[in-house]
């Protein structure tokens, strides 16, 4: 989504849904959203749940899911989840700068096979549903640029090949 279309959608008024509510919404991400709960500025906004950690990779929120859907279930009712990871299946950090973990499609597949499980685990609680959410766009160059990065233009290739990055759930 194009940096205009998010300010239209963060203009636009939103209303309420209407009827009773019958799932308990819960972000599973990683410093995605920590961010993004942090701009929660709507009441209903504030029944989601959010289940994030910094440098979140699929694997391990599949790990976490894995250990705590059940726990989760029974506090929370009938849940669902959107899936926010990819970020640092694609990235790694080193001190304060990103980079790419690999410059071959390993990351990528290894993602899309964690998110695969994720479905199936899912699968087995039919009091929960999954929606997979895709990974914003975004620029390693202008993330090393904004942590002082004393070079940051070395990392406009890895930019080119993060564009056309698509993790395929199947």
């Amino acid at each position: 989504m194009s940096k205009n279309k998010l300010l239209k959608q963060l203009e636009r008024h939103l209303v309420p849904p209407t009827g009773e509510r019958t799932h308990t919404p819960a972000v599973l991400s990683d410093s995605k959203g920590k961010w993004l709960e942090r701009k929660i500025t709507n009441p209903l906004e504030s029944n989601i749940k959010w289940w994030t950690k910094s440098g979140e990779t699929t694997e391990k929120g599949y790990s976490w899911l894995k250990n705590n859907i059940k726990r989760k279930t029974k506090k929370h009712g009938q849940i669902w989840l959107y899936i926010w990871y990819g970020t640092c299946d694609l990235t790694s950090k080193n001190k304060k700068y990103i980079a790419l973990t690999s410059e071959t499609d390993s990351a990528i597949d290894k993602a899309a096979e964690y998110l695969g499980k994720i479905k199936e685990l899912v699968k087995q609680y039919p009091n929960c549903r999954v929606t997979f959410l895709e990974i914003p766009v975004y620029s390693i160059s202008e993330y090393n640029k904004n942590k002082d990065h004393k070079t940051p233009e070395i990392f406009k290739e890895q930019d080119k090949k993060t564009r056309g990055t698509n993790i395929q759930v199947e």
